[in-house]
């Protein structure tokens, strides 16, 4: 399997997964503007990815935890708009899904309370 990264001016850089390995998660460090990381597979081991060996400075620009069904939607992500954005829009969709995943667990919790409660 394959997937990019970016750099802070939009470059993809393609990362070849292994096909007999499962992601537990992804953690992802945005520093000016640059995905760095890794992933950390279910057996254990992990797979480091960097976007940019050429960054003059460094300014942390926020790091998340990808888990779960947002695994998917982070690998598959398909940018859009100013490149120089790109790895800032793919945090905030990360950010966003999380809210609605953690919105209906909510929501199904408290169901289920009104429901156990009826």
């Amino acid at each position: 399997m394959t997937t990019k990264i970016y750099d802070y001016a939009g470059n993809p850089t393609i990362v070849t997964l292994p096909d007999d390995k499962t992601i537990l998660s992804i953690y992802v460090r945005v520093l000016s503007g640059d995905e760095t990381g890794m992933f950390i597979f279910t057996d254990g081991t992990i797979q480091a990815f960097e976007s940019s060996f050429c960054r003059s400075k460094i300014y942390y620009d926020g790091d998340y935890l990808v888990r779960g069904d947002a695994i998917a939607v982070w690998l598959n992500f398909v940018p859009s708009g100013n490149p120089f954005f790109y790895s800032k829009q793919r945090q905030k969709i990360i950010h966003e899904f999380g809210l609605l995943e953690e919105a209906k667990k909510n929501l199904h919790s408290l169901v289920t309370k009104n429901a156990d409660e009826a």
